[in-house]
């Protein structure tokens, strides 16, 4: 391992999880990730939080805000390991701790102007697969089927909700890779074809989705859902291919 080249990429690993860096910066991580195995555990722990981190933005976070604040919701993990070492004791591989996900989600609320949760404020986030399990046991829950369009005819997917709850849950399968610097959007479209956006989310590597989105608290002005693919972090309007649509 090319120790130099080893720290030097340490800040490069957030930025990658986030698909924020230019093409010649991922090929440099790409390419030390095949030989280190330190980075790649880091990596997906990276990919993890970001994940537990769902947003809907109004406006373009500060450059580097996601990175820098994803890498401080990790800084509990390096600390216990260095804790550990210096007791002399094995450090036990984990995920980062959820006190350590709010600290980031308390910092990125701060620095994003005009940016919001896709949680209600009072609560914490939460893993995403853990809120549509809860809603899928929901008594009242409502799910909208979305099926893939012409330009990805084997995505599948639905938006889980309660009529009472603005947060809903998204799942989705088949879904074509994105490109560096991009993202998938949920749109809630009027008759008119007005479209108010739900948030945004990325798919894992074999085209699987589950992510947090943000329902309006009057659905009855909405009689489809669409998802589009858009540069990140998100349009006000939709610029990409459409990827998915279903009826309310």
């Amino acid at each position: 391992m090319n120790d130099a080249l080893h720290a030097a990429l340490q800040d490069d690993l957030a930025a990658y999880a986030l698909r924020s860096l230019d093409d010649l910066s991922a090929l440099r991580v790409e390419e030390h990730l095949l030989t280190c195995a330190e980075c790649r555990s880091i990596l997906r722990e990276y990919q993890e939080v970001a994940r537990l981190l769902p947003l809907t933005l109004s406006a373009a976070p500060p450059d580097g805000a996601r990175a820098s604040l994803l890498a401080a919701a990790m800084s509990d993990r390096r600390s216990g390991a260095e804790t550990a070492a210096t007791a002399g004791v094995r450090p036990v591989r984990r995920f980062p701790g959820r006190a350590a996900v709010l600290a980031a989600a308390a910092l990125l609320a701060l620095a994003l102007a005009g940016g919001f949760w896709a949680l209600s404020h009072d609560r914490a986030p939460m893993d995403p697969a853990e809120v549509v399990e809860q809603l899928q046991e929901s008594d009242d829950v409502r799910v909208v089927a979305l099926t893939g369009s012409e330009a990805a005819p084997g995505a599948v997917g639905q938006v889980i909700f309660r009529p009472t709850e603005k947060r809903a849950g998204l799942v989705a399968s088949g879904l074509p890779n994105l490109e560096r610097g991009h993202c998938y959007q949920l749109w809630l479209i009027r008759a008119d074809g007005s479209r108010t956006s739900g948030g945004i989310f990325w798919e894992d590597d074999d085209g699987s989705a589950i992510a947090l989105v943000e329902l309006p608290e009057d659905l009855s002005q909405f009689l489809w859902l669409g998802v589009t693919e858009e540069p990140y972090p998100g349009s006000e309007t939709p610029t990409g291919r459409n990827i998915l649509r279903g009826d309310f």
